[in-house]
Protein backbone atom coordinates (compact mmCIF):
# COMPACT_ATOMS: atom_id res chain seq x y z
CA UNK A 1 0.00 0.00 0.00
CA UNK A 2 1.66 3.19 -1.20
CA UNK A 3 0.12 5.33 1.57
CA UNK A 4 2.70 3.76 3.93
CA UNK A 5 5.60 4.82 1.66
CA UNK A 6 6.99 8.31 1.04
CA UNK A 7 8.88 7.44 -2.14
CA UNK A 8 10.50 4.68 -4.17
CA UNK A 9 13.89 4.24 -5.82
CA UNK A 10 13.15 1.93 -8.73
CA UNK A 11 16.03 -0.48 -9.56
CA UNK A 12 15.08 -0.14 -13.20
CA UNK A 13 18.41 -1.36 -14.56
CA UNK A 14 17.76 -4.78 -13.02
CA UNK A 15 14.00 -4.92 -13.58
CA UNK A 16 14.30 -4.03 -17.25
CA UNK A 17 16.41 -7.16 -17.78
CA UNK A 18 13.46 -9.38 -16.88
CA UNK A 19 10.44 -7.41 -18.14
CA UNK A 20 9.57 -6.13 -21.60
CA UNK A 21 8.72 -2.45 -21.92
CA UNK A 22 4.95 -2.97 -21.51
CA UNK A 23 5.25 -5.17 -18.42
CA UNK A 24 7.84 -2.82 -16.96
CA UNK A 25 5.51 0.17 -17.38
CA UNK A 26 2.60 -1.79 -15.93
CA UNK A 27 4.73 -2.59 -12.90
CA UNK A 28 5.96 0.87 -11.97
CA UNK A 29 2.83 2.78 -13.06
CA UNK A 30 0.93 1.35 -10.08
CA UNK A 31 3.17 3.48 -7.83
CA UNK A 32 2.90 6.79 -9.70
CA UNK A 33 0.79 8.33 -6.92
CA UNK A 34 4.03 8.84 -4.92
CA UNK A 35 7.48 10.18 -5.89
CA UNK A 36 9.62 7.65 -7.79
CA UNK A 37 13.20 7.87 -9.06
CA UNK A 38 14.53 5.49 -11.69
CA UNK A 39 18.04 4.20 -10.95
CA UNK A 40 19.90 2.73 -13.91
CA UNK A 41 17.54 3.49 -16.81
CA UNK A 42 16.41 6.79 -18.30
CA UNK A 43 12.60 6.65 -18.11
CA UNK A 44 10.87 9.57 -19.82
CA UNK A 45 8.10 10.13 -17.26
CA UNK A 46 10.29 9.66 -14.15
CA UNK A 47 13.31 11.51 -12.71
CA UNK A 48 16.20 9.22 -13.65
CA UNK A 49 19.79 8.54 -12.63
CA UNK A 50 21.70 6.75 -15.36
CA UNK A 51 24.90 6.43 -17.40
CA UNK A 52 25.26 7.60 -20.98
CA UNK A 53 26.04 4.14 -22.37
CA UNK A 54 25.81 5.27 -25.99
CA UNK A 55 28.62 7.81 -25.65
CA UNK A 56 31.00 5.67 -23.57
CA UNK A 57 30.65 2.65 -25.88
CA UNK A 58 31.20 4.89 -28.88
CA UNK A 59 34.43 6.05 -27.22
CA UNK A 60 35.50 2.49 -26.37
CA UNK A 61 34.96 1.06 -29.85
CA UNK A 62 36.54 4.14 -31.45
CA UNK A 63 39.61 3.54 -29.24
CA UNK A 64 39.93 0.01 -30.60
CA UNK A 65 39.69 1.31 -34.16
CA UNK A 66 41.87 4.41 -33.89
CA UNK A 67 44.48 3.32 -31.35
CA UNK A 68 44.72 -0.42 -32.02
CA UNK A 69 43.74 -0.47 -35.73
CA UNK A 70 40.97 -3.05 -35.27
CA UNK A 71 38.33 -3.19 -37.99
CA UNK A 72 36.57 -6.57 -37.59
CA UNK A 73 34.86 -5.93 -34.28
CA UNK A 74 32.15 -8.22 -32.93
CA UNK A 75 29.64 -7.31 -30.23
CA UNK A 76 28.05 -9.57 -27.63
CA UNK A 77 24.96 -7.82 -26.31
CA UNK A 78 22.73 -8.26 -23.32
CA UNK A 79 18.99 -8.97 -23.72
CA UNK A 80 17.37 -6.85 -26.44
CA UNK A 81 14.72 -5.73 -23.93
CA UNK A 82 17.37 -4.25 -21.61
CA UNK A 83 17.92 -0.51 -22.08
CA UNK A 84 21.58 -0.60 -21.01
CA UNK A 85 22.30 -3.43 -23.45
CA UNK A 86 20.52 -1.64 -26.29
CA UNK A 87 22.32 1.66 -25.64
CA UNK A 88 25.69 -0.11 -25.58
CA UNK A 89 24.82 -1.71 -28.90
CA UNK A 90 23.89 1.69 -30.35
CA UNK A 91 27.23 3.10 -29.16
CA UNK A 92 28.97 0.24 -30.95
CA UNK A 93 27.11 0.87 -34.22
CA UNK A 94 27.73 4.65 -34.02
CA UNK A 95 31.47 4.09 -33.59
CA UNK A 96 31.57 1.82 -36.64
CA UNK A 97 29.66 4.35 -38.74
CA UNK A 98 31.74 7.33 -37.59
CA UNK A 99 34.94 5.44 -38.41
CA UNK A 100 33.65 4.30 -41.83
CA UNK A 101 33.49 0.60 -40.98
CA UNK A 102 30.57 -1.35 -42.41
CA UNK A 103 28.17 -2.91 -39.93
CA UNK A 104 27.92 -6.69 -40.26
CA UNK A 105 24.96 -8.50 -38.69
CA UNK A 106 27.01 -11.71 -38.37
CA UNK A 107 29.32 -9.86 -35.97
CA UNK A 108 26.53 -9.30 -33.40
CA UNK A 109 25.27 -11.90 -30.93
CA UNK A 110 22.35 -11.25 -28.57
CA UNK A 111 23.42 -12.66 -25.20
CA UNK A 112 21.85 -12.27 -21.78
CA UNK A 113 24.72 -10.89 -19.63
CA UNK A 114 25.65 -14.42 -18.44
CA UNK A 115 28.80 -16.49 -19.14
CA UNK A 116 26.85 -19.33 -20.84
CA UNK A 117 25.54 -16.89 -23.45
CA UNK A 118 29.09 -15.65 -24.10
CA UNK A 119 30.25 -19.25 -24.48
CA UNK A 120 27.50 -19.78 -27.07
CA UNK A 121 28.54 -16.58 -28.86
CA UNK A 122 32.14 -17.77 -29.25
CA UNK A 123 30.89 -21.12 -30.52
CA UNK A 124 28.88 -19.29 -33.20
CA UNK A 125 31.56 -16.71 -34.08
CA UNK A 126 34.60 -19.00 -34.11
CA UNK A 127 33.50 -22.64 -34.45
CA UNK A 128 30.46 -22.34 -36.71
CA UNK A 129 30.87 -19.17 -38.78
CA UNK A 130 34.72 -19.07 -38.66
CA UNK A 131 34.63 -15.26 -38.54
CA UNK A 132 37.95 -13.48 -38.94
CA UNK A 133 37.55 -11.21 -35.91
CA UNK A 134 40.16 -8.93 -34.38
CA UNK A 135 38.09 -7.63 -31.43
CA UNK A 136 35.09 -8.69 -29.35
CA UNK A 137 33.27 -6.02 -27.37
CA UNK A 138 31.00 -7.34 -24.62
CA UNK A 139 28.08 -5.66 -22.88
CA UNK A 140 29.41 -6.63 -19.43
CA UNK A 141 32.45 -8.10 -17.69
CA UNK A 142 30.91 -11.47 -16.86
CA UNK A 143 30.55 -12.25 -20.54
CA UNK A 144 33.95 -10.76 -21.40
CA UNK A 145 35.75 -12.93 -18.82
CA UNK A 146 34.06 -15.99 -20.31
CA UNK A 147 35.11 -14.87 -23.80
CA UNK A 148 38.74 -14.66 -22.64
CA UNK A 149 38.51 -18.19 -21.24
CA UNK A 150 36.92 -19.57 -24.41
CA UNK A 151 39.47 -17.91 -26.70
CA UNK A 152 42.31 -19.32 -24.61
CA UNK A 153 40.85 -22.81 -25.01
CA UNK A 154 41.12 -22.27 -28.76
CA UNK A 155 44.74 -21.03 -28.44
CA UNK A 156 43.78 -17.54 -29.63
CA UNK A 157 46.08 -14.86 -28.22
CA UNK A 158 44.59 -11.86 -26.42
CA UNK A 159 45.03 -9.06 -27.41
CA UNK A 160 47.46 -9.92 -30.19
CA UNK A 161 44.89 -11.78 -32.29
CA UNK A 162 41.60 -10.70 -30.73
CA UNK A 163 41.01 -7.80 -28.34
CA UNK A 164 38.35 -8.33 -25.64
CA UNK A 165 36.56 -5.63 -23.64
CA UNK A 166 33.83 -5.61 -21.01
CA UNK A 167 31.81 -3.24 -18.87
CA UNK A 168 31.08 -2.70 -15.12
CA UNK A 169 34.71 -3.00 -13.91
CA UNK A 170 33.95 -5.86 -11.53
CA UNK A 171 36.89 -6.70 -9.19
CA UNK A 172 38.02 -9.80 -11.10
CA UNK A 173 38.44 -7.77 -14.29
CA UNK A 174 41.66 -6.27 -12.90
CA UNK A 175 43.15 -9.63 -11.91
CA UNK A 176 42.39 -11.94 -14.82
CA UNK A 177 45.12 -12.73 -17.36
CA UNK A 178 45.26 -10.63 -19.40
CA UNK A 179 43.62 -7.94 -17.27
CA UNK A 180 40.33 -6.79 -18.79
CA UNK A 181 39.73 -3.40 -20.37
CA UNK A 182 36.37 -2.30 -18.97
CA UNK A 183 34.07 0.63 -18.24
CA UNK A 184 33.62 1.78 -14.67
CA UNK A 185 31.21 4.03 -12.86
CA UNK A 186 30.66 4.85 -9.21
CA UNK A 187 27.75 2.87 -7.77
CA UNK A 188 27.99 5.00 -4.63
CA UNK A 189 27.63 8.19 -6.65
CA UNK A 190 24.62 6.82 -8.51
CA UNK A 191 22.92 5.71 -5.28
CA UNK A 192 23.62 9.04 -3.57
CA UNK A 193 22.22 10.99 -6.53
CA UNK A 194 19.10 8.80 -6.56
CA UNK A 195 18.50 9.37 -2.83
CA UNK A 196 19.03 13.13 -3.14
CA UNK A 197 16.72 13.27 -6.15
CA UNK A 198 14.01 11.34 -4.32
CA UNK A 199 14.23 13.52 -1.20
CA UNK A 200 13.98 16.67 -3.32
CA UNK A 201 10.96 15.20 -5.12
CA UNK A 202 9.27 14.27 -1.84
CA UNK A 203 9.83 17.84 -0.60
CA UNK A 204 8.09 19.15 -3.69
CA UNK A 205 11.10 20.61 -5.52
CA UNK A 206 11.56 20.61 -9.28
CA UNK A 207 13.95 17.79 -10.15
CA UNK A 208 15.84 16.81 -13.31
CA UNK A 209 17.72 13.75 -14.52
CA UNK A 210 21.27 13.03 -13.38
CA UNK A 211 23.81 11.46 -15.73
CA UNK A 212 26.49 9.55 -13.82
CA UNK A 213 30.00 9.87 -15.30
CA UNK A 214 31.69 6.70 -16.48
CA UNK A 215 35.21 6.06 -17.69
CA UNK A 216 37.11 3.52 -19.73
CA UNK A 217 39.71 1.60 -17.72
CA UNK A 218 42.37 0.64 -20.24
CA UNK A 219 44.10 -2.65 -19.43
CA UNK A 220 45.96 -5.47 -21.17
CA UNK A 221 43.08 -7.12 -23.03
CA UNK A 222 42.92 -4.24 -25.51
CA UNK A 223 46.69 -3.92 -25.81
CA UNK A 224 47.12 -1.03 -23.38
CA UNK A 225 49.56 -1.34 -20.45
CA UNK A 226 50.99 -4.62 -21.68
CA UNK A 227 54.21 -5.74 -19.99
CA UNK A 228 56.69 -6.92 -22.64
CA UNK A 229 57.73 -10.55 -22.33
CA UNK A 230 61.41 -9.53 -22.32
CA UNK A 231 60.81 -7.33 -19.27
CA UNK A 232 59.20 -10.22 -17.39
CA UNK A 233 62.14 -12.51 -18.17
CA UNK A 234 64.65 -9.84 -17.19
CA UNK A 235 62.90 -9.36 -13.84
CA UNK A 236 63.04 -13.11 -13.18
CA UNK A 237 66.73 -13.40 -14.09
Amino acid sequence: HTHHIDGIILASGILASFLDSTDFYDFYSQFLSIPIVSLGVNINDLPSVYTDNVTIYNQLVSHLIQTHNRKRIAFISGPSSNTDAFDRYIGYTKALAENHIAYQADFVYIGDFTPPSAKDAIKVFIDEKHLDLDAIVCANDSMALCVISELKKRHIMIPEQIIVTGCDNIPSSAYCVPSLTSIGQSIETAATEAINLLIASIEGHEVSDRIIPSQIIYRESCGCHMVPYSSIMAALA
